[in-house]
């Protein structure tokens, strides 16, 4: 009964919409990149917001390929918003009207002391932002901007010609941690990039609960709305070396103070404070990856064979309908290639 079981999984899996991360690079790496990636079975690339905007980027994926593309995420409020729109047209109309405008309000820390930018109110600031943008994205809505007066957003496009997108409207998906934000994205946006710290429990639990609070409040159905799961994995038959791989990408998002809150629901808070105490000392990676512990890479990172990581995340397409299935971050990169390599071959549509 198992083997069925785990075989069932590994199909259900397979089966999904998934999107894959894109790095950057030169032209031509990316666009070998993206044809890689397309014999996986990948149906969308996914370029993050880390070092650069992903605009170039996702310019060059554009014309390597034909497989989505999308944002994910890009910093909302680190530019203007009208910026960000003609970003996003410029992409899609580049594209063919592949693209998907992935934004998300980052953290504090990234806002404020390294752009330099305001972060008060979060929640509110993604929806008064999404809600402006959807406007300059859609057609029927472009020519009635005009004088925008928010709370946050203060714009004067009287007379102002916009560049028409080439379809009716582009999609703009949010990237929440916690339960108000995912709400907030059921109510006013197309979809979720889910962030890559969640678990599978909080998927399959709050945040569809969530999910359900939003759509209602909108009066809006859930095939109004798309969910991708963004997992972070390690398919191996070496569990110890894939746990050790595991915790060293945590401390990346468990070491901030400001996800205290998200730790705490899950369970691994007391755990979580151990490296948010170590991080704001100033202790050095392998510091912090040594004092990881297993019941963080439990809660966050499956780590096994096919079957086993297939039947952990399996779950989750009760509520996501795309998946985004990586390796941890911060590994070398031959490791973070041989994880990939292990997804592609056993996880994604193009698996035998």
């Amino acid at each position: 009964m198992a083997a069925v079981t785990a075989r069932s999984a590994l199909e259900r899996v397979r089966a999904a919409h998934h999107w894959a991360l894109l790095p950057s690079g030169s032209a031509t790496a990316v666009g070998d990149h993206v044809r890689r990636l397309a014999a996986t079975g990948a149906r969308g690339l996914v370029v993050p917001q880390i070092f650069a905007p992903p605009w170039a980027t996702l310019g060059a994926a554009a014309m390597a390929g034909d497989l989505d593309l999308a944002s994910g995420i890009a910093l909302g409020f680190v530019r203007s918003p009208l910026e960000t729109a003609m970003a996003a047209l410029d992409l899609d109309r580049l594209s063919g009207g592949r693209f998907t405008l992935g934004i998300g309000s980052s953290t504090r820390i990234a806002n404020e002391d390294r752009f330099g930018v305001e972060y008060d109110r979060p929640v509110s600031r993604l929806r008064e932002l999404t809600v402006l943008l959807h406007k300059l994205v859609t057609a029927e809505e472009q020519h009635e901007v005009g004088r925008f007066e928010g709370e946050f957003w203060r714009v004067d496009l009287t007379g102002v010609r916009l560049p028409r997108p080439t379809r009716p409207s582009l999609p703009i998906y949010l990237a929440p941690l916690r339960e108000t934000m995912t709400e907030m994205a059921a109510e006013v946006a197309d979809g979720i990039f889910g962030h890559p710290v969640w678990s599978v429990e909080w998927i399959t639990g709050p945040i569809r609960d969530a999910i359900d609070r939003g759509l209602a409040k909108a009066g809006r159905s859930r095939d109004q709305f798309r969910v991708a799961a963004w997992l972070r994995v390690v398919v191996t038959d070496d569990r110890e070396q894939g746990i050790r791989d595991a915790k060293v990408g945590i401390p990346f998002y468990a070491g901030l103070r400001q996800y205290e809150s998200y730790f705490d629901a899950i369970g691994v808070g007391d755990d979580a404070r151990v490296l948010m105490d170590l991080t704001e000392a100033g202790a050095p990676p392998a510091e912090l990856t040594a004092a990881v512990s297993d019941a963080l890479v439990e809660a966050l990172v499956p780590v096994g064979t096919p079957e086993e990581v297939a039947e952990r995340i399996a779950p989750v397409l009760d509520v996501a309908d795309e998946l985004l299935l990586a390796p941890p971050n911060g590994l070398p990169g031959d490791r973070t290639r041989a994880y990939e390599a292990a997804i592609a071959e056993h996880l994604l549509p193009g698996a035998s």
